[in-house]
């Protein structure tokens, strides 16, 4: 039962134990809801959103009827760019064809989680390109988007990805591995041709076909797992990949693959 005493003629309960506890309760309280204002507060800080006015001094874009920006030219100078989420508070979900192509001054660049699509060329022949943040909201990379950006040493494909299109990082010369997420279904034909600095390629079990010369003339590619879920390889998808020897499965389309063409393997 609990004790009680008198104070001013009222019973009151004993709660000398009780009290650290509640306290230590409301600044646990205290702390969370503070912090959940700073992360909300940064949040929006690091938001990018440019008037329209600033906008037209580095970008050529359009909207769309339902008011999503397309970049369709990039018209600055700086070698570090980072996309903004927003113009004039409408989001930019689009990466347009022929952004950025032929920008050899071009190091980084940074895409917001806002971008669903990057289109044909859009870095096309970036040279210069070092590092590119490509976030977990982009479904979609078109054709040749990263082809021969030469200086790119890695680059992560987000796992909302489906496929790697045709040429999409073909002769990326300084690229030396890539993980391949296992949303994607299709690698497209010539999709990293004369990557020849490429050693190291992950090929998950969602992958079910390799287009033509798909990883074509990759000198100093040494192996790769082809995994069984694989059906269909196209005609010279790992021609001139000299060193190469493939990990595949007896009976599986790689296998038929590697005796029809000769190329080495270890039957997983």
């Amino acid at each position: 039962m609990p004790k009680f005493f008198i104070i001013g003629g009222k019973a009151t309960m004993k709660f000398k134990a009780i009290l650290p506890m509640f306290l230590i309760f409301v600044a646990i309280i205290g702390a969370a809801f503070f912090a959940s204002c700073k992360t909300d507060e940064e949040g929006r800080n690091n938001e990018i959103n440019l008037s329209l006015e600033e906008a037209k001094k580095i970008y050529d874009f359009e909207m769309s009827a339902d008011n999503n920006v397309t970049i369709s030219k990039y018209t600055g100078s700086e070698n570090e760019v980072i996309i903004p989420d927003k113009i004039d508070g409408n989001k930019v979900t689009s990466i347009g064809e022929k952004a950025f192509d032929n920008y050899d001054s071009l190091k980084s660049v940074k895409i917001p989680d806002s971008v669903v699509s990057i289109g044909y060329w859009a870095f096309y022949r970036c040279s210069g390109l070092e590092s590119v943040t490509i976030p977990d909201s982009v479904t979609e990379i078109g054709d040749m988007a990263f082809y021969a950006c030469e200086s790119l040493a890695n680059i992560t494909i987000p796992t909302s990805v489906t496929e790697i299109k045709d040429w999409a990082f073909g002769s990326c010369n300084g690229l030396t591995s890539i993980a391949i997420p296992d949303s994607v279904v299709s690698i497209g034909n010539s999709a990293f041709y004369c990557c020849s600095s490429l050693e190291s390629v992950m090929i998950p079990d969602s992958v079910v076909s390799i287009g033509e010369m798909a990883f074509y003339g990759c000198v100093a590619l040494a192996n790769i797992t082809i995994p069984d879920s694989v059906t269909d390889i196209g005609n010279m998808a790992f021609y001139d990949c000299e060193t190469l020897t493939i990990k595949c499965f007896e009976g599986s389309a790689a296998h038929k693959y590697c005796t029809e063409n000769d190329i080495d393997f270890t039957l997983i």
